[in-house]
């Protein structure tokens, strides 16, 4: 009798990336957190990844329930999207085979990114397996919203305009997401679905700010803001640094702003990190380079001490599709100031987690910073909320329920019929509902300071 299955295709991110990696991001700890989860459930999975350790065998047995099929596409070590987007036909081919040859019987597929989207069309095309997509970032807002100089693959809104289309279930990670799908894309309202990411509340969660400073060699007292992001222009790095400015000079605050994102410390160059040569010399200019630290790159389970040794968590890029660093600062008890775009927007909630101001206004945002870091008392309740918050709407484990409901509603779609070891879960259409009540209903934002 042969297994049945759910197929992960995450071509780009291999579960097998660590906690520790060096340049682990979201996607890639969402892709390996919520096969944890899943399996934990009583599903089996298989998640289809590029080979680009040999060292490891082709199939590979991860944790209960989970085995990684590692697929020679013939990418090479350190690969761009453009490199995985040339040998997208080798990769996708190579899973469909192993697919015909093997003994199990996949239900559905749940593809990762629109590269791996593209694997699970022609899965599709040519083995009737239906499947659900997770973009995470969307080509024509990404164009929107671009850094100058980023190159897009040709293809990729193209692919991406057909997956829309084609596939069997749209995964949206917040409502901005779902809008962007159905306004830029035209999708069906009826094939969306939404199911945010995940936090894993056992690696954030509270440290006392004191203990945190001291391992991370912090003054003691001084006030703290940080940001952990990617070095490039659209996080909005300057736009803080730019507030921190007026802090010092406009409301006598000198405050420290802590920047942990890049490459590792001992290997920034200015020739290889502009940005990060641009940001520097922009301090300088703005007299407060005194007042900003570059930290590097940091392990995963090393972050929790950063948020919780700061008093306020800072935001704001031009684009996010989701944004996971606002919720683990909340996981970690501190307040966050997001920009209010994407899914920033919808995690924090005015007054109750924190504040949302403008991308591009370093005005607004010296305002609430200001405001916050004068008083201990409104820091402590948005920390709480936030914890709260957190707690209560974004553990992977609520997360892995939904996304089961999914797969078994597509394996039904496949089967016609229920398959065994199933739990019984929240439908996804009671979720959205619930969710849209409870936290994504219109806010009323505190008025933004006269200009």
């Amino acid at each position: 009798m042969n297994l049945a299955k759910i197929a992960i295709i995450s071509e780009l991110d291999s579960p097998l990336i660590t906690s520790c990696t060096a340049g682990v991001g979201g996607r890639q700890i969402a892709v390996a957190a919520l096969a944890q989860h899943v399996s934990r459930l009583g599903y089996e999975l298989d998640v289809f990844t590029h080979w680009n350790d040999k060292s490891l065998p082709q199939v590979m047995p991860w944790i209960e329930g989970v085995r990684i099929v590692h697929i020679d596409a013939g990418v090479p070590e350190n690969a761009r999207v453009d490199d995985f987007a040339n040998n997208l036909p080798v990769f996708t081919q190579g899973v469909i085979q192993f697919m015909k040859q093997g003994s199990v019987t996949y239900e559905s597929v749940h593809a990762h990114h629109w590269i791996s989207g593209a694997t699970a069309l022609e899965i599709k095309k040519q083995l009737k397996i239906p499947f659900a997509i997770t973009f995470h970032t969307l080509g024509k807002l990404r164009e929107m919203h671009h850094d100058p100089g980023e190159r897009f693959p040709a293809q990729r809104v193209g692919i991406e305009e057909r997956l829309v289309h084609e596939a069997d279930r749209l995964i949206a990670l917040c409502p901005q997401d779902q809008a962007d799908l159905i306004e830029h894309y035209g999708a069906d309202e009826r094939k969306t679905t939404l199911i945010p990411n995940g936090i894993d509340t056992e690696v954030f969660s509270p440290v006392d700010r004191t203990e945190a400073r001291r391992i991370l060699g912090f003054h003691p007292t001084e006030h703290v803001i940080l940001q952990i992001c990617r070095i490039v222009p659209n996080k909005g790095i300057e736009n803080i640094i730019r507030a921190q400015a007026q802090l010092a000079h406009k409301y006598k605050n000198p405050t420290r702003l802590v920047i942990v994102g890049g490459e590792p410390i001992s290997k920034i160059d200015p020739t290889k990190t502009p940005e990060t040569d641009r940001l520097k010399k922009l301090a300088r200019r703005l007299r407060i380079d005194h007042l900003v630290t570059f930290i590097g790159q940091q392990p995963q389970e090393k972050l929790r001490y950063y948020y919780a040794a700061t008093n306020i968590f800072v935001t704001t890029p031009w684009y996010e599709p989701f944004g996971i660093t606002p919720l683990e600062a909340m996981a970690c008890g501190t307040p966050v100031i997001g920009a209010n775009v994407g899914g920033i927007k919808y995690s924090v909630i005015p007054d109750r987690n924190g504040f949302l101001v403008p991308p591009e206004d370093p005005q607004t945002l010296a305002f609430f910073l200001d405001k916050m870091l004068a008083s201990p008392a409104i820091r402590r309740r948005l920390g709480a909320g936030g914890l709260r918050h957190v707690r209560n709407n974004f553990t992977w484990e609520k997360v892995a329920k939904l996304t089961g409901t999914l797969y078994t509603t597509l394996a039904l779609k496949q089967t016609g019929r229920r398959t065994p070891r199933r739990p019984r879960i929240t439908p996804i259409a009671v979720f959205e509902s619930e969710l849209q009540q409870k936290l994504l209903a219109p806010k009323k934002y505190p008025a933004a300071p006269s200009r």
